[in-house]
């Protein structure tokens, strides 16, 4: 751990510099109109210390209220229904501070502040020119922010938290059984349990944003696929959550094992009000798709809307969020599939016998 908070702190480091000057590039090339450069997204002005930091923006969860003021959630760990304002919801004391050795920093705080900034004004944009009707076609620039945003929101949320240290543990502990039942191969198995102190979450789980190129191949995945604007038509409306970038599949792809956000065939939600929704699609699969590229696509299909709100339900960390008071689907969905409630079980870790004898440890993750 004492080497992981060294590196982080290099990295914070060696990140304040490196995301000012460097270009928008791809594969050695300038683009004229590909993602924001890095350089022009960070300004690392000093500001207040925050306390309460939200893991989903509160200009995103603003758009989900109506006249009343507040937030129609429903907790599924506790199975209780509440209402909430946006200074409250989807956000956790010090969630991003990096307490690395006797420095405290807020760094990635202000980062994601300032990402916030420039996909407020893009989402707003955006919004009103759809409540006019004067919507042609999504703006490339605008597509830029809106990745950069998309792809940050998917690894900044407690469930991406919770994921990485679950993976942790999970990996650390078949280590530490294959490591004992080779140094002991007469002894019983071994009962020990891998934890990791409160205090060093943040570093594990923010090991990876650290890293410049990282977060440019990110956003880089999520620029390339379709984008498109759903717009809902039915008599239902769409849900968010703690967790509002939500991914699914084609059935017909489901026999691999887990997928994520550049896999084959992915498709990509971001609700962006009760009646719109981000609908991003994977490129190479949805080929066909290629004339809808940054343009209104319009769902009649109430059971195309259920099945995006249920999205919402199974990947959240904990809450569901509605503009209005019809959050009972997820109590329905949520005793139906008990495991909803504690989602601790997202990460599989598979030992694999190669023809050399080598065993390897892969892993598989929801």
């Amino acid at each position: 751990m004492k080497y992981l908070e060294a590196r982080i702190l290099k990295n914070v480091c060696t990140f304040q510099s490196t995301i000012q000057t460097r270009p928008s590039e791809r594969n050695g090339k300038l683009l004229k109109n590909g993602p924001r450069p890095l350089g022009t997204v960070l300004s690392m002005k000093t500001r207040r210390s925050v306390k309460r930091q939200h893991y989903v923006p509160q200009f995103y969860l603003q758009n989900f209220i109506k006249a009343h003021g507040y937030l129609f959630g429903y907790d599924k760990q506790n199975n209780q229904m509440f209402c909430s304002d946006t200074e409250s919801a989807a956000s956790l004391k010090y969630f991003y501070d990096l307490q690395v050795g006797p420095k405290r920093t807020q760094f990635i705080e202000k980062f994601f502040s300032t990402i916030e900034g420039f996909a407020a004004s893009d989402i707003t944009q955006l919004a009103d020119v759809l409540q006019s009707n004067a919507f042609s076609v999504l703006p490339t620039r605008s597509r830029g922010d809106l990745a950069m945003f998309i792809a940050l929101q998917y690894i900044r949320t407690l469930r991406a938290r919770q994921g990485v240290l679950e993976m942790v543990k999970k990996f650390a502990h078949r280590l530490g059984e294959i490591h004992l039942r080779l140094k002991f191969p007469d002894s019983p198995d071994p009962k020990f349990e891998i934890d990791v102190p409160q205090d060093k979450e943040a570093l594990l789980h923010f090991k990876s944003l650290l890293e410049p190129s990282f977060i440019r191949e990110l956003q880089w995945i999520v620029y390339n696929h379709i984008w498109t604007v759903l717009r809902n038509e039915t008599n239902g409306t769409f849900c968010t959550s703690d967790h509002p970038v939500v991914l699914d599949r084609l059935a017909s792809l489901e026999e691999d094992q887990g997928y994520g956000i550049a896999s084959k065939g992915v498709i990509v939600y971001l609700p962006l009000s009760p009646i719109y929704s981000l609908m991003l699609l994977e490129r190479r699969f949805f080929a066909n798709f290629e004339p809808a590229d940054g343009k209104l696509l319009v769902t009649r299909d109430l059971n195309k809307v259920d099945k995006m709100n249920l999205l919402q339900v199974q990947q959240s960390a904990r809450h569901v969020f509605s503009a209005e008071d019809n959050l009972q689907f997820a109590v329905t969905v949520c005793d139906t599939h008990p495991e909803l409630r504690h989602p601790s079980n997202r990460v599989q870790i598979e030992e694999v016998a190669l023809s050399d004898d080598t065993t390897i440890l892969r892993i598989h993750q929801e």
